[in-house]
């Protein structure tokens, strides 16, 4: 049995926490980051929570390179969810290096990031690099949102949108695009109380 350590263990996880009466959310079919266009994959929502995500075109939910993923959390404060995130993430990926912080432009606005890896021995054309920043804000409906966007390196490098691409031209390109890439989802924040129905 394979034993990736994928960041999507942590999306089961959060999908499965019970918060209540959570306001719906009208988000569009497409959306851009970092001149990436997105389309709508996956949405799903109950009275707990809604979840909204976003990958390249022509990519399924399998073999994504950029994602962006809206989830709203009611009844619970900003600090409590990334609390809440980071447990999480550490059951998974146990001994996870990652930064959290508050944005010092807002308050009550967080930011964490982290860089995770799945590790097939047998195969390694299997492995995946995947870098997550998430910022989580108050809504106007006593609620929480987080908005996740990862971008992911595939050993297999036909999976990825630039085959021609290494591995440590993958985390030079985090390196160079960090600080743009954080201002773009803090500027997803400011549009979110669009979407609002």
């Amino acid at each position: 049995m394979k034993k990736n350590i994928l960041i999507t263990v942590t999306f089961i996880l959060l999908s499965l926490n019970c918060f209540a009466n959570t306001k719906a959310l009208n988000y569009p079919k497409s959306i851009s980051i970092l001149n990436n266009n997105l389309d709508l994959a996956y949405n799903d929502g109950t009275i707990k929570q809604y979840i909204y995500e976003y990958i390249d075109k022509n990519k399924n939910l399998y073999n994504w390179v950029n994602m962006v993923a809206f989830r709203n959390y009611s009844n619970y404060q900003p600090k409590s969810i990334i609390a809440y995130t980071i447990n999480n993430i550490k059951k998974s990926v146990p001994n996870i290096k990652y930064s959290a912080y508050e944005n010092n432009k807002r308050k009550n606005h967080y930011i964490l990031e982290f860089l995770t890896a799945s590790q097939n021995k047998k195969n390694p054309k299997q492995n995946i690099y995947e870098y997550n920043v998430w910022y989580f804000f108050p809504s106007t409906f006593n609620e929480t949102i987080s908005i996740q966007y990862a971008f992911r390196f595939y050993n297999d490098k036909t999976k990825n949108l630039d085959s021609s691409i290494s591995q440590k031209e993958y985390i030079e390109l985090i390196k160079k695009n960090k600080k743009q890439l954080i201002l773009e989802v803090e500027a997803l924040s400011d549009k979110v109380f669009s979407y609002i129905k």
